[in-house]
C-alpha cells in the first residue's frame, strides 16, 4: 500500500478509497491536527480559507527513475516553493508533509490577521464562545496587536430564516453553509453574493431558507455568524454536559449529542457522526423537538386518580390483571427493545392474550420505512423502535385485535394496558379515541412519562421514564441495532415497564425480566435467549 510521511510519521493510504483521501484527513488519522475553517469532511472542498497550507515535498529522482540521495545516504526531498492546501492536496506515494515548520506557522499567523481584520471580536456576547475555531486558532496563531486601523466592514441586520439568527459581521466566508444548502439540503436560494471585501451571505430576493436541515448550517459554522435562534443566550457551553444518545423523533435513529444543564434539562441537540445512519447531519424537526423531555413530566403514581406509592400502584395493577379475563395491550415503539422484550414475555406467557399491538401510526401499520418526500433523513415512521417491536412480534395473535380494533371495540375487553408516549400525546385523534374507549372499559392501566388527559380516566397510572432516562437498544428503519445510555438522570419516582410487570409473573419469568432490567442498567452482561444485541 502506498505511503506518505507526515511530520516523520509514516501513513499508509488507499488511493482508490472513498471518499478520496487528502492530506487533512490522513494527518488527523495519526493525531496531527491541521487547522482549517472551510474544510468539512461531509462537504465538497473549496480550499478558500488557506489556513491549512502545509509544505509538500517529493523524493527527487534521476532521469532513469532512481532516487537521488544526499551525503548521509537518505533520499533527497524536493519541496514545492509554495505552500499547498492540505484539504485539497491528494497524497502520492513517497510524499513528505511538514505541518509545523516556521514557514507554515508564519502563514497561519498572517491568515489569522487577515481573517480578524473585519471580525468584531465580540467573544463575551457570542454564543459560539467555547466552541469557536476562530477563537481557538487566534490563541494559537494570532498576533497580540492588529495592523488594521481602517474602519471594519459591517453588514445591515438581516433575517433569512426562522431557525437561524445571523450575525454576519462575524462571518469569515468559509462557504460551508452555502455548500451545505446546495449539496446536502438541495436548496439553491442561499449563497454568497458580491465579491472581495463586499462578499455577503444572502438568499435570493424575497426568499427565505425553508429546508428542514438549517441547524446543520449553524453546527458547521466555525465562528458565530450563524446562531441557532432556539439556543441563543440560553447557556454558555462550558456549563453544559455533552451526552451521547439517539434522536427519538423518527425511525431513522440519528446519532446525537444532548447538551444537559445543571438542572437536568436538555437545552440543545446536535448530530453525531455515524456513516451508516445519518452521516454528520440531523433534521430540524428532531433537533428542536426536545421541550417535552423537560416539561409536563409525570413524577408520581396514581390509583383511581389519587397519588399513591409505586408499591401500592403496582399491587393494584397486579390485582386488576390477575382478575381480568380479556386484556388488551397497546405497546409503544418508543420503548427500548429490552423493555419491549420483557413486555412480550409478559403478554404471551402470563396474560396469554392475543390482543397486543404497537402500531399506533399509519406508517407502522404499513411498515413504511421510506424517507419522507423532500427530506434527506426524516422518515415516515415517527417511532424510533418500530422495527424492534416488529422483530419481537408485538402484534395481534390469532383472533387478536389491533390498536384500531381495540379502540373501536372496547366492550370486548375487561382491562386495557397502555404504554403511552409523546407521539400519542401529540396525536389528538388518538387520545380522543382512547378516552372514549377508556370510558367503556372497567380498568385501564397507563404507563406514561407525561401528565395526560387520560390520568383521571384510568385505574392506575405509572410515571414512566422518558427515552432519555433509560439505557437500551433501538432498531432503526434500516434494521441497524443501536445501543445507547441514559442522557438525563431519571426522577427517583419513575418506574419502568419491566419493574411493574414482574409483580404478577411466575418466579421463573420474573427472573428473566429482572435479568433484562439489570442488563438495561449495565449491572451485568446477562442476555436472555432471543435478546436483540
Amino acid at each position: 500500500m502506498p505511503e506518505i510521511i507526515i511530520n516523520d510519521i509514516p501513513v499508509a493510504f488507499d488511493p482508490k478509497g472513498s471518499p478520496k483521501p487528502n492530506i487533512m484527513e490522513l494527518a488527523r488519522s495519526v493525531g496531527v491536527e491541521i487547522p482549517g475553517f472551510c474544510y468539512h469532511p461531509g462537504l465538497s472542498i473549496s480550499g478558500n480559507c488557506r489556513m491549512c497550507m502545509v509544505e509538500v515535498g517529493m523524493p527527487t529522482r534521476e532521469k532513469d527513475g532512481s532516487f537521488i540521495k544526499d551525503e548521509s545516504g537518505k533520499v533527497k526531498i524536493s519541496f514545492m516553493p509554495k505552500l499547498q492546501p492540505a484539504c485539497y492536496q491528494e497524497p502520492s506515494d513517497g510524499m513528505v508533509i511538514r505541518t509545523e515548520t516556521e514557514k507554515v506557522v508564519t502563514n497561519r499567523k498572517y491568515i489569522m490577521e487577515f481573517l480578524l481584520a473585519n471580525h468584531p471580536l465580540d467573544c463575551p456576547e457570542c454564543d459560539q464562545a467555547g466552541e469557536c475555531a476562530l477563537q481557538d486558532y487566534s490563541f494559537q496563531y494570532g498576533f497580540s496587536q492588529s495592523k488594521f486601523f481602517e474602519e471594519k466592514r459591517t453588514y445591515e441586520s438581516t433575517n433569512f430564516s426562522d431557525v437561524i439568527t445571523p450575525e454576519l459581521n462575524r462571518c469569515i466566508h468559509c462557504d460551508r453553509c452555502s455548500r451545505f444548502s446546495k449539496e446536502i439540503a438541495k436548496e439553491y436560494t442561499f449563497t454568497r453574493t458580491w465579491r472581495g471585501n463586499s462578499t455577503e451571505l444572502a438568499t435570493l430576493p424575497g426568499d427565505k431558507i425553508t429546508h428542514n436541515y438549517q441547524g446543520n448550517m449553524v453546527d458547521i459554522c466555525p465562528v458565530g455568524a450563524l446562531t441557532l435562534t432556539d439556543f441563543r443566550f440560553k447557556s454558555r457551553t462550558w456549563f453544559l454536559k455533552q451526552k451521547e444518545g439517539l434522536c427519538t423523533s423518527c425511525g431513522k435513529g440519528c446519532n446525537t449529542v444532548y447538551a444537559v444543564n445543571k438542572e437536568n434539562k436538555v437545552l440543545r441537540i446536535k448530530p453525531r457522526y455515524n456513516k451508516d445512519v445519518n452521516s454528520y447531519w440531523m433534521c430540524d424537526f428532531g433537533r428542536l423537538r426536545y421541550a417535552f423531555f423537560n416539561e409536563n413530566r409525570r413524577r408520581n403514581s396514581l390509583v383511581a386518580g389519587n397519588v399513591a406509592t409505586p408499591a401500592a400502584a403496582t399491587e393494584k395493577a397486579a390485582s386488576i390483571l390477575r382478575q381480568a379475563k380479556n386484556v388488551g395491550v397497546i405497546a409503544s415503539a418508543g420503548e427500548t427493545s429490552e423493555s419491549l422484550q420483557a413486555l412480550s414475555i409478559f403478554v404471551k406467557d402470563v396474560l396469554k392474550t392475543p390482543h397486543v399491538d404497537y402500531r399506533v401510526h399509519t406508517a407502522q401499520v404499513e411498515n413504511n420505512t421510506s424517507i419522507k418526500s423532500g427530506e434527506v433523513l426524516l422518515v415516515n415512521d415517527p417511532y424510533p423502535n418500530s422495527q424492534g417491536a416488529r422483530q419481537l412480534n408485538l402484534l395481534p395473535g390469532p383472533n387478536g385485535m389491533s390498536v384500531a380494533e381495540m379502540l373501536k371495540n372496547p366492550e370486548k375487553l375487561d382491562a386495557l394496558l397502555v404504554v403511552c408516549d409523546d407521539k400519542m400525546i401529540e396525536t389528538p385523534d388518538f387520545i380522543e379515541a382512547l378516552l372514549k374507549a377508556a370510558a367503556k372499559i372497567k380498568d385501564v392501566i397507563l404507563f406514561s412519562p407525561y401528565v395526560t388527559s387520560l390520568d383521571d380516566k384510568t385505574s392506575v397510572v405509572f410515571p414512566l421514564p422518558s427515552a432519555l432516562e433509560q439505557s437500551g437498544t433501538f432498531v432503526n428503519v434500516d434494521g441497524i441495532s443501536q445501543s445507547f445510555a441514559a442522557v438525563i438522570e431519571p426522577s427517583p419516582d419513575v418506574i419502568s415497564v419491566p419493574k411493574v410487570i414482574t409483580k404478577p409473573m411466575p418466579k421463573t419469568l420474573a427472573q428473566t425480566v429482572e435479568a433484562l432490567k439489570r442488563q438495561m442498567a449495565g449491572q451485568d452482561n446477562v442476555k436472555p435467549t432471543g435478546a436483540i444485541t
